[in-house]
């Protein structure tokens, strides 16, 4: 057991190396971030899309500026607006690229105007389950970005394909320790969960791991230096407008950077988009809440065994199999129960 921890060890020492301490100084060269897509600065900035509400609203305030859509709006009282978002080019026009398309599908399905609420309850539903329009934004930003010599294709695919296979070695191995300790074959709870908790971090490591080309790493550099300068920055005040805001480039990138403004707030529920976040808090604390659970579960398992016969103890696994794929039916009928 201490073999393979040591042999995890080296793996992730040798994984940060290889794709976390860069090989060549990064060179501060001032590029000028405000002619990148917001869509693109969103995604360096998560490496990814995900489920991200910011990324899909900050793209919405580009197209605007790009006169794709047009926003209109109407004061409904102090501090408060409503507006409808207009359709205001061709969905097929050769000006447009994949991942503007993927917007323009997610705002206009049907007709090709949206008010502010319906847009708010698309939103809203979008946190509710995974929408196909987040992965297919993703794939588009992705062949833009190697397209543009930003993200290195083959370094991307090995890094795929390392994270992988990591992934389903990972699965077996832990699994089969797990039963090799609870059968007692193995001893030692802490060494086990020493091993997990490295594949885990290997895991991760890889997920994270940097795939840029020198073009990319510099915008990304750059990317960072923005954020940092403009993380205070506040676009609406007396003197300003909210349409007047909707046409800035500026507040766009801040949307796009999770830089939360008055503006923000103002144009979009901020309970949706923090909602969002918090989900995602909750499905990483849940991950490791039922990780914790069958850990404890199978060292007391172990214990119970202690004392019994080879039958019994086969008897008891094949019943708690059974248990657990009763439980898992049970949690799928009611999640689809719910989505109705």
């Amino acid at each position: 057991m201490i073999i393979l921890i040591l042999i995890n060890i080296l793996i992730i020492i040798y994984t940060y190396f290889e794709y976390y301490r860069s090989k060549e100084e990064i060179k501060n060269e001032n590029q000028e971030i405000k002619d990148t897509d917001v869509a693109v600065i969103g995604y360096i900035n998560d490496q990814g899309v995900g489920n991200n509400l910011d990324l899909l609203i900050a793209e919405i305030i580009e197209l605007n500026i790009k006169g794709y859509i047009k926003v209109e709006y109407e004061k409904k009282g102090l501090g408060k607006y409503n507006y409808t978002i207009k359709q205001n080019i061709d969905i097929s026009s050769d000006e447009l690229n994949d991942y503007e398309i993927v917007v323009l599908n997610f705002l206009f399905p049907r007709k090709l105007e949206i008010k502010k609420s319906e847009l708010e309850e698309r939103l809203k539903d979008t946190v509710k389950i995974y929408n196909v329009q987040f992965k297919e934004m993703e794939n588009a930003l992705n062949k833009e970005l190697i397209k543009q010599g930003i993200i290195n294709e083959e370094k991307q695919k090995v890094i795929a394909e390392k994270t992988k296979r990591n992934i389903k070695i990972s699965i077996i191995l832990v699994i089969a320790l797990i039963i090799l300790y609870m059968l007692h074959i193995l001893n030692g709870p802490l060494y086990l969960l020493v091993y997990i908790l490295e594949k885990v971090i290997i895991t991760i490591l890889l997920i994270k791991a940097n795939f840029y080309t020198a073009k990319g790493q510099i915008l990304k550099y750059n990317i960072i230096n923005y954020k940092d300068e403009n993380r205070n920055q506040e676009f609406l005040s007396a003197q300003s407008k909210i349409e007047d805001i909707v046409q800035s480039k500026e507040f766009a990138i801040s949307i796009a950077l999770h830089i939360n403004t008055e503006a923000k707030r103002t144009f979009i529920n901020y309970d949706i988009t923090k909602k969002a976040t918090k989900t995602a808090k909750i499905t990483l604390v849940s991950v490791l809440i039922i990780f914790i659970v069958m850990f404890s579960i199978g060292i007391i398992i172990s214990k119970i065994t202690m004392a019994m016969t080879p039958l019994e103890m086969i008897g008891m696994y094949g019943l708690s199999a059974i248990i657990g794929a009763l439980v898992a039916d049970i949690t799928f009928l009611l999640s689809q129960k719910k989505r109705r």
